[in-house]
Protein backbone atom coordinates (compact mmCIF):
# COMPACT_ATOMS: atom_id res chain seq x y z
CA UNK A 1 0.00 0.00 0.00
CA UNK A 2 1.57 3.22 -1.20
CA UNK A 3 1.27 5.96 1.41
CA UNK A 4 0.39 9.37 0.10
CA UNK A 5 1.90 11.57 2.78
CA UNK A 6 0.73 15.04 1.90
CA UNK A 7 1.50 16.39 5.38
CA UNK A 8 5.05 15.03 5.39
CA UNK A 9 5.96 16.07 1.85
CA UNK A 10 8.06 19.20 1.87
CA UNK A 11 8.99 19.02 5.54
CA UNK A 12 12.70 19.72 5.22
CA UNK A 13 12.71 17.29 2.32
CA UNK A 14 14.15 19.65 -0.31
CA UNK A 15 17.92 19.36 0.09
CA UNK A 16 21.18 19.06 -1.84
CA UNK A 17 22.17 15.91 0.06
CA UNK A 18 20.09 12.92 1.18
CA UNK A 19 21.05 9.93 3.32
CA UNK A 20 19.22 6.59 3.07
CA UNK A 21 20.13 4.18 5.89
CA UNK A 22 19.37 0.51 5.14
CA UNK A 23 16.01 -1.09 5.84
CA UNK A 24 15.23 -4.61 7.01
CA UNK A 25 12.43 -7.17 6.81
CA UNK A 26 11.70 -10.49 8.48
CA UNK A 27 11.59 -12.64 5.37
CA UNK A 28 8.85 -14.91 4.07
CA UNK A 29 5.86 -12.80 3.09
CA UNK A 30 7.87 -9.67 3.86
CA UNK A 31 10.86 -10.14 1.52
CA UNK A 32 11.47 -6.99 -0.57
CA UNK A 33 11.13 -7.31 -4.32
CA UNK A 34 11.11 -4.38 -6.74
CA UNK A 35 12.82 -1.32 -5.23
CA UNK A 36 12.95 2.14 -6.77
CA UNK A 37 14.61 5.47 -6.03
CA UNK A 38 12.67 8.61 -7.01
CA UNK A 39 14.46 11.93 -7.50
CA UNK A 40 12.78 15.19 -8.51
CA UNK A 41 13.30 18.93 -8.23
CA UNK A 42 11.44 22.24 -8.52
CA UNK A 43 14.29 23.48 -10.71
CA UNK A 44 13.32 23.86 -14.37
CA UNK A 45 16.94 23.46 -15.52
CA UNK A 46 18.78 20.15 -15.67
CA UNK A 47 20.91 19.56 -12.60
CA UNK A 48 23.43 16.80 -11.97
CA UNK A 49 22.63 14.13 -9.39
CA UNK A 50 25.13 11.64 -7.93
CA UNK A 51 23.86 8.43 -6.34
CA UNK A 52 26.48 6.58 -4.31
CA UNK A 53 25.78 3.09 -2.93
CA UNK A 54 27.54 3.18 0.43
CA UNK A 55 30.60 0.95 0.72
CA UNK A 56 30.75 0.14 -2.99
CA UNK A 57 33.48 1.08 -5.46
CA UNK A 58 33.34 4.23 -7.56
CA UNK A 59 32.21 2.33 -10.64
CA UNK A 60 28.85 1.66 -8.99
CA UNK A 61 28.13 5.40 -8.63
CA UNK A 62 25.26 6.63 -10.78
CA UNK A 63 25.55 10.13 -12.23
CA UNK A 64 22.49 11.49 -14.00
CA UNK A 65 20.46 14.64 -14.51
CA UNK A 66 17.06 15.73 -13.31
CA UNK A 67 14.74 18.68 -13.90
CA UNK A 68 11.21 19.57 -12.89
CA UNK A 69 9.86 18.13 -16.11
CA UNK A 70 12.18 15.12 -16.08
CA UNK A 71 12.31 13.32 -12.71
CA UNK A 72 14.50 10.28 -12.17
CA UNK A 73 13.10 6.83 -11.41
CA UNK A 74 15.92 4.36 -10.79
CA UNK A 75 15.37 0.62 -10.49
CA UNK A 76 17.63 -0.40 -7.62
CA UNK A 77 17.40 -4.18 -7.28
CA UNK A 78 15.37 -6.99 -5.77
CA UNK A 79 15.62 -8.99 -2.55
CA UNK A 80 18.20 -8.19 0.15
CA UNK A 81 20.86 -6.09 -1.51
CA UNK A 82 22.16 -2.54 -1.15
CA UNK A 83 18.98 -1.23 0.51
CA UNK A 84 17.72 -4.15 2.65
CA UNK A 85 19.45 -6.20 5.33
CA UNK A 86 17.99 -9.61 6.32
CA UNK A 87 16.78 -9.57 9.91
CA UNK A 88 19.26 -12.38 10.62
CA UNK A 89 22.09 -9.93 9.83
CA UNK A 90 20.87 -7.06 12.01
CA UNK A 91 22.44 -6.22 15.34
CA UNK A 92 25.88 -5.73 13.84
CA UNK A 93 27.89 -2.88 12.30
CA UNK A 94 27.40 -2.72 8.53
CA UNK A 95 29.75 -0.91 6.14
CA UNK A 96 28.17 -1.48 2.73
CA UNK A 97 24.43 -0.73 2.90
CA UNK A 98 22.30 2.29 2.07
CA UNK A 99 22.75 5.28 -0.24
CA UNK A 100 23.94 8.87 -0.31
CA UNK A 101 22.40 11.12 -2.98
CA UNK A 102 23.89 14.54 -3.78
CA UNK A 103 22.95 17.23 -6.29
CA UNK A 104 24.05 20.68 -7.46
CA UNK A 105 20.68 22.13 -6.44
CA UNK A 106 17.99 21.02 -4.01
CA UNK A 107 16.12 17.81 -4.82
CA UNK A 108 13.39 15.56 -3.39
CA UNK A 109 14.29 11.91 -2.79
CA UNK A 110 12.02 8.98 -1.98
CA UNK A 111 12.10 5.19 -1.86
CA UNK A 112 9.20 2.97 -2.95
CA UNK A 113 9.15 -0.79 -3.11
CA UNK A 114 6.98 -3.90 -3.31
CA UNK A 115 7.45 -6.96 -1.12
CA UNK A 116 6.10 -10.38 -0.25
CA UNK A 117 5.60 -13.69 -1.98
CA UNK A 118 3.45 -14.43 -5.03
CA UNK A 119 1.65 -11.30 -6.22
CA UNK A 120 3.83 -9.09 -4.01
CA UNK A 121 1.04 -8.29 -1.53
CA UNK A 122 3.11 -5.80 0.52
CA UNK A 123 4.52 -2.40 -0.34
CA UNK A 124 6.26 0.45 1.40
CA UNK A 125 7.65 3.93 0.87
CA UNK A 126 9.74 6.49 2.70
CA UNK A 127 10.49 10.15 2.18
CA UNK A 128 14.04 11.36 2.72
CA UNK A 129 14.19 14.45 4.91
CA UNK A 130 17.52 15.62 3.47
CA UNK A 131 19.75 17.58 5.82
CA UNK A 132 16.77 17.98 8.17
CA UNK A 133 17.18 14.28 8.99
CA UNK A 134 20.46 14.94 10.80
CA UNK A 135 20.11 14.83 14.57
CA UNK A 136 21.39 13.44 17.86
CA UNK A 137 18.19 12.48 19.70
CA UNK A 138 15.26 10.44 18.30
CA UNK A 139 12.25 8.33 19.36
CA UNK A 140 11.26 5.19 17.43
CA UNK A 141 7.83 4.53 15.94
CA UNK A 142 6.23 1.51 14.28
CA UNK A 143 3.12 -0.62 14.07
CA UNK A 144 1.72 -1.72 17.42
CA UNK A 145 1.19 -5.34 16.23
CA UNK A 146 -1.68 -6.30 18.59
CA UNK A 147 -2.35 -9.60 16.79
CA UNK A 148 -1.56 -12.70 18.92
CA UNK A 149 -0.15 -14.88 17.62
CA UNK A 150 1.06 -12.93 14.63
CA UNK A 151 2.56 -14.48 11.54
CA UNK A 152 6.29 -15.13 11.72
CA UNK A 153 7.12 -12.21 9.42
CA UNK A 154 6.06 -9.33 11.70
CA UNK A 155 9.04 -7.12 12.60
CA UNK A 156 9.75 -3.59 13.87
CA UNK A 157 13.14 -1.89 13.47
CA UNK A 158 15.26 1.23 13.81
CA UNK A 159 18.18 1.81 11.45
CA UNK A 160 20.91 4.40 12.06
CA UNK A 161 23.59 5.77 9.72
CA UNK A 162 26.60 7.71 11.00
CA UNK A 163 27.76 10.80 9.12
CA UNK A 164 31.04 11.25 11.03
CA UNK A 165 33.79 9.02 12.41
CA UNK A 166 33.81 8.06 16.09
CA UNK A 167 30.05 8.38 16.53
CA UNK A 168 28.80 6.90 19.81
CA UNK A 169 25.13 5.86 19.67
CA UNK A 170 23.05 4.73 22.64
CA UNK A 171 19.77 2.85 22.34
CA UNK A 172 17.71 3.10 25.52
CA UNK A 173 14.14 2.90 26.88
CA UNK A 174 13.65 -0.54 25.35
CA UNK A 175 11.07 -2.71 27.08
CA UNK A 176 12.81 -4.84 29.72
CA UNK A 177 11.51 -8.10 28.24
CA UNK A 178 12.21 -7.64 24.53
CA UNK A 179 14.44 -9.98 22.54
CA UNK A 180 16.57 -8.21 19.94
CA UNK A 181 17.40 -9.96 16.68
CA UNK A 182 19.15 -12.10 15.81
CA UNK A 183 20.37 -13.57 19.11
CA UNK A 184 18.33 -14.71 22.10
CA UNK A 185 21.19 -13.53 24.33
CA UNK A 186 19.79 -10.00 24.03
CA UNK A 187 16.77 -10.87 26.18
CA UNK A 188 16.31 -8.26 28.93
CA UNK A 189 18.66 -5.64 27.43
CA UNK A 190 17.11 -2.18 27.94
CA UNK A 191 20.07 -0.03 26.92
CA UNK A 192 23.30 -0.46 24.95
CA UNK A 193 25.88 1.64 23.10
CA UNK A 194 27.63 1.10 19.77
CA UNK A 195 30.36 2.98 17.92
CA UNK A 196 30.17 3.80 14.20
CA UNK A 197 32.44 5.55 11.75
CA UNK A 198 31.21 7.67 8.84
CA UNK A 199 28.78 5.83 6.51
CA UNK A 200 28.56 2.80 8.79
CA UNK A 201 25.10 1.68 9.87
CA UNK A 202 23.42 -0.42 12.55
CA UNK A 203 19.92 -1.91 12.66
CA UNK A 204 17.99 -2.89 15.79
CA UNK A 205 15.08 -5.24 15.04
CA UNK A 206 12.38 -7.01 17.05
CA UNK A 207 10.47 -9.91 15.52
CA UNK A 208 6.99 -10.58 16.88
CA UNK A 209 6.03 -13.98 18.28
CA UNK A 210 4.24 -15.94 15.58
CA UNK A 211 2.68 -19.28 14.77
CA UNK A 212 6.05 -21.04 14.76
CA UNK A 213 8.35 -18.27 16.05
CA UNK A 214 8.66 -17.79 19.80
CA UNK A 215 9.38 -14.25 20.96
CA UNK A 216 8.32 -12.32 24.10
CA UNK A 217 4.91 -10.68 23.92
CA UNK A 218 6.65 -7.35 24.54
CA UNK A 219 8.29 -7.60 21.11
CA UNK A 220 4.99 -6.50 19.54
CA UNK A 221 5.47 -2.84 20.50
CA UNK A 222 8.60 -2.92 22.65
CA UNK A 223 10.59 -0.70 20.29
CA UNK A 224 7.97 2.07 20.09
CA UNK A 225 9.23 5.02 22.13
CA UNK A 226 12.79 3.69 22.36
CA UNK A 227 15.35 6.48 22.46
CA UNK A 228 18.35 6.85 20.15
CA UNK A 229 21.03 9.33 21.23
CA UNK A 230 24.39 10.12 19.66
CA UNK A 231 27.34 12.42 20.19
CA UNK A 232 27.41 13.35 16.49
CA UNK A 233 24.80 13.68 13.76
CA UNK A 234 23.12 10.49 12.56
CA UNK A 235 20.21 9.65 10.24
CA UNK A 236 17.42 7.29 11.34
CA UNK A 237 14.86 5.17 9.49
CA UNK A 238 12.16 3.39 11.50
CA UNK A 239 9.07 1.27 10.98
CA UNK A 240 7.64 -2.21 10.61
CA UNK A 241 8.04 -4.77 7.83
CA UNK A 242 5.65 -6.50 8.19
CA UNK A 243 3.27 -5.21 10.82
CA UNK A 244 -0.22 -4.01 11.64
CA UNK A 245 -2.07 -1.47 13.77
CA UNK A 246 -4.99 -3.83 14.34
CA UNK A 247 -7.39 -6.36 12.89
CA UNK A 248 -6.65 -10.02 12.41
CA UNK A 249 -3.83 -11.38 10.26
CA UNK A 250 -3.58 -8.57 7.69
CA UNK A 251 -0.17 -6.97 7.43
CA UNK A 252 1.93 -4.55 5.42
CA UNK A 253 5.06 -2.42 5.48
CA UNK A 254 5.10 0.96 7.24
CA UNK A 255 8.47 2.72 7.20
CA UNK A 256 9.77 6.28 7.11
CA UNK A 257 12.75 8.51 7.79
CA UNK A 258 12.39 10.70 10.87
CA UNK A 259 13.95 13.85 12.31
CA UNK A 260 15.47 14.64 15.69
CA UNK A 261 13.74 15.99 18.78
CA UNK A 262 14.92 19.49 17.88
CA UNK A 263 12.46 19.52 14.96
CA UNK A 264 9.29 18.06 16.49
CA UNK A 265 6.52 20.07 18.14
CA UNK A 266 3.26 20.30 20.10
CA UNK A 267 0.59 20.81 17.40
CA UNK A 268 -0.40 18.22 14.79
CA UNK A 269 -3.20 17.73 12.29
CA UNK A 270 -3.95 14.29 10.85
CA UNK A 271 -6.06 13.64 7.77
CA UNK A 272 -8.00 10.37 7.79
CA UNK A 273 -7.31 7.65 5.26
CA UNK A 274 -10.43 5.90 4.00
CA UNK A 275 -13.11 6.85 6.53
CA UNK A 276 -15.73 4.55 5.01
CA UNK A 277 -13.74 1.59 6.29
CA UNK A 278 -14.88 0.44 9.72
CA UNK A 279 -11.49 -0.28 11.24
CA UNK A 280 -9.32 -0.10 14.30
CA UNK A 281 -6.10 0.42 12.40
CA UNK A 282 -6.35 3.97 11.00
CA UNK A 283 -4.72 5.10 14.22
CA UNK A 284 -2.29 7.76 15.42
CA UNK A 285 0.66 7.20 17.77
CA UNK A 286 1.90 10.03 20.00
CA UNK A 287 5.25 9.45 21.75
CA UNK A 288 6.33 11.66 24.66
CA UNK A 289 9.86 12.98 25.02
CA UNK A 290 9.30 14.69 28.40
CA UNK A 291 7.70 13.34 31.58
CA UNK A 292 4.24 14.67 32.37
CA UNK A 293 3.22 15.38 28.77
CA UNK A 294 -0.51 16.06 28.45
CA UNK A 295 -2.35 15.19 25.22
CA UNK A 296 -5.45 17.12 24.09
CA UNK A 297 -7.73 16.14 21.17
CA UNK A 298 -9.71 18.37 18.81
CA UNK A 299 -9.45 21.50 20.90
CA UNK A 300 -10.62 19.98 24.16
CA UNK A 301 -9.41 21.66 27.36
CA UNK A 302 -9.40 18.27 29.11
CA UNK A 303 -6.33 16.09 28.71
CA UNK A 304 -6.96 12.69 27.13
CA UNK A 305 -3.78 11.21 28.61
CA UNK A 306 -0.60 12.11 30.48
CA UNK A 307 2.56 10.44 29.22
CA UNK A 308 6.09 10.10 30.54
CA UNK A 309 9.12 10.11 28.23
CA UNK A 310 9.13 7.05 25.99
CA UNK A 311 5.46 6.22 26.62
CA UNK A 312 3.02 6.32 23.74
CA UNK A 313 -0.69 6.94 23.24
CA UNK A 314 -2.50 5.15 20.43
CA UNK A 315 -5.44 7.28 19.29
CA UNK A 316 -8.18 5.21 17.64
CA UNK A 317 -9.74 6.28 14.35
CA UNK A 318 -12.99 7.06 16.18
CA UNK A 319 -11.32 10.29 17.36
CA UNK A 320 -11.43 11.74 13.83
CA UNK A 321 -14.08 14.42 13.38
CA UNK A 322 -16.90 14.31 10.83
CA UNK A 323 -14.63 16.43 8.64
CA UNK A 324 -12.18 13.51 8.59
CA UNK A 325 -9.37 15.21 10.47
CA UNK A 326 -7.86 15.09 13.94
CA UNK A 327 -6.15 17.93 15.83
CA UNK A 328 -3.69 16.93 18.55
CA UNK A 329 -2.10 19.45 20.92
CA UNK A 330 0.40 18.47 23.61
CA UNK A 331 1.98 20.31 26.53
CA UNK A 332 5.49 19.20 25.50
CA UNK A 333 7.15 18.28 22.21
CA UNK A 334 6.16 14.82 20.96
CA UNK A 335 6.74 12.47 18.05
CA UNK A 336 3.70 11.72 15.90
CA UNK A 337 3.21 8.71 13.64
CA UNK A 338 0.08 7.96 11.62
CA UNK A 339 -1.20 4.60 10.49
CA UNK A 340 -3.51 4.60 7.48
CA UNK A 341 -5.24 1.95 5.41
CA UNK A 342 -7.10 1.43 2.19
CA UNK A 343 -10.14 -0.71 2.82
CA UNK A 344 -8.67 -3.47 5.00
CA UNK A 345 -5.87 -4.07 7.46
CA UNK A 346 -4.09 -5.98 4.71
CA UNK A 347 -3.45 -2.60 3.06
CA UNK A 348 -1.79 -0.48 5.71
CA UNK A 349 0.98 2.02 5.99
CA UNK A 350 2.65 4.20 8.60
CA UNK A 351 4.57 7.46 8.38
CA UNK A 352 6.21 10.12 10.51
CA UNK A 353 4.08 13.28 10.78
CA UNK A 354 5.68 16.73 11.08
CA UNK A 355 4.26 19.34 13.46
CA UNK A 356 2.41 22.43 12.30
CA UNK A 357 4.92 25.16 11.55
CA UNK A 358 4.65 28.72 10.31
CA UNK A 359 8.04 28.26 8.63
CA UNK A 360 7.01 25.22 6.58
CA UNK A 361 6.88 25.29 2.81
CA UNK A 362 3.56 26.15 1.10
CA UNK A 363 4.32 24.36 -2.15
CA UNK A 364 5.72 21.03 -3.29
CA UNK A 365 6.89 20.82 -6.89
CA UNK A 366 7.07 17.94 -7.68
CA UNK A 367 6.63 14.37 -6.42
CA UNK A 368 6.70 12.20 -9.56
CA UNK A 369 4.30 9.37 -10.31
CA UNK A 370 2.93 9.55 -6.78
CA UNK A 371 0.26 6.92 -7.39
CA UNK A 372 2.73 4.35 -8.70
CA UNK A 373 5.51 2.02 -7.72
CA UNK A 374 7.39 1.74 -11.02
CA UNK A 375 4.66 1.04 -13.60
CA UNK A 376 2.12 -0.39 -11.14
CA UNK A 377 -0.65 2.03 -10.11
CA UNK A 378 -2.21 2.03 -6.64
CA UNK A 379 -5.35 3.72 -5.36
CA UNK A 380 -4.99 5.75 -2.18
CA UNK A 381 -7.27 7.95 -0.12
CA UNK A 382 -6.84 11.16 1.81
CA UNK A 383 -9.84 12.49 3.67
CA UNK A 384 -12.18 10.03 2.01
CA UNK A 385 -11.45 11.23 -1.50
CA UNK A 386 -9.47 9.19 -4.02
CA UNK A 387 -6.06 10.63 -4.69
CA UNK A 388 -6.89 10.52 -8.36
CA UNK A 389 -5.59 13.09 -10.77
CA UNK A 390 -6.92 15.64 -13.20
CA UNK A 391 -5.34 14.99 -16.54
CA UNK A 392 -2.55 12.46 -16.92
CA UNK A 393 -2.28 10.42 -13.66
CA UNK A 394 1.36 9.62 -14.31
CA UNK A 395 2.40 12.87 -12.68
CA UNK A 396 1.25 14.89 -9.72
CA UNK A 397 3.38 17.89 -10.64
CA UNK A 398 2.49 20.33 -7.91
CA UNK A 399 0.74 20.57 -4.53
CA UNK A 400 -0.14 24.08 -3.46
CA UNK A 401 -1.13 24.90 0.10
CA UNK A 402 -4.37 26.58 -0.97
CA UNK A 403 -5.56 23.53 -2.90
CA UNK A 404 -4.03 20.53 -1.09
Amino acid sequence: FLLLRVSAIGYGQLSKIHYIPPLTAAGGNSVPNEQFLYVSTPNSNLITVTIQPIGQNVSSTVVSQVSNANPLIINLETDFGQLFIPSSNTGTVTTDKGYIIEAEQSIYVGIRYRAGASGRPQAGALVSKGLASLGTDFRVGGFTNPVTPADDNYLTFASVLATEDATEITFSDLDANVQIEPSSSSLGVTSFTISLDMNESYVVALRVSGTSLTRPAENSDGLIGARIQSNKNIVVNVGSANGTMGGTTGRDHGVDQIVGTDKIGKDYIFVQGEPSASSDWDNVIIIATVDGTNVFLNGSATSTATLNAGEYLEIEDTAYTSDENLYVRTSEDVYAYQGVSYGTNANQGMFFVPPLSCTGTNEVNNIPNISEIASTAFNGFVGGHPVGFRGNPRHWPKIAADSA
